[in-house]
């Protein structure tokens, strides 16, 4: 029978992508999140993830498996943490989402000394606007908002993206929609998103840029 920190072990590595991560949220060592891992591995009967330079990427077991328990889960970790105690009596845990990299860049650092009772939980802009419409948190820091009725929200920030390029490579000053399509691109995925979103920006056209693993 699987063990419950098995799960709370493996949602951990989904949402920070890599153990490293999930071991320093869960406050625990890199062995012990890889041997409870690959116990959960074993139980399940397929790997979770494959390792990777990029981190660990999920299987498609490993995601169907993320969408069967993380709701649940994070249910459980809602109604075991509650409340947190303080001297005055008791003060709510404000549940937040946001990025590892937002929240160690900017959040953190603004928080100060006299930190809040709050637990954060990370992930992408979807997955955790997710859990926000189903009420398993209580604010969301993310690039996206949700367009369900009574979710509000507002901009703390702009986010920047810069065309990056060889030192020697020229590039037009007006930067023409014909002579960006003709460029080859680097993406993290298929969909282009990041480029998607500066074509139209940029021109107002979606990228005609035929996509290539090679």
């Amino acid at each position: 029978m699987a063990d419950l920190n098995w799960y709370r072990n493996f949602l951990a590595v989904y949402r920070l992508g890599s153990v490293s991560g999930a071991a320093k949220a869960r406050n625990l060592t890199q062995p012990a999140v890889s041997q409870q891992l690959g116990a959960l591995e074993a139980s399940v009967g397929e790997p979770l993830f494959v390792r990777s330079h990029r981190g660990m990427v999920p299987t498609e077991r490993g995601r169907t498996l993320y969408a069967e328990v993380s709701s649940q889960l994070d249910q459980l970790e809602h109604v075991s943490q509650g409340f947190a105690r303080s001297k005055n009596g008791t003060a709510r845990v404000l549940r937040l989402g946001s990025s590892p990299e937002y929240f160690y860049e900017v959040i953190l650092p603004s928080l100060g000394a006299d930190l809040p009772n709050m637990r954060v939980c990370f992930g992408d802009a979807k997955s955790l606007l997710e859990q926000l419409e189903d009420g398993l948190l209580d604010a969301v820091i993310s690039t996206a908002y949700s367009l369900k009725k009574g979710v509000e929200h507002r901009a703390l920030s702009q986010k920047l993206f810069y065309l990056v390029r060889p030192p020697a490579f020229k590039v037009p000053q007006d930067l023409p929609l014909e002579w960006l399509t003709a460029q080859r691109w680097v993406a993290y995925s298929g969909d282009l998103p990041l480029i998607g979103t500066f074509f139209r920006q940029h021109s107002g056209t979606a990228p005609r840029i035929r996509s290539s693993r090679n």
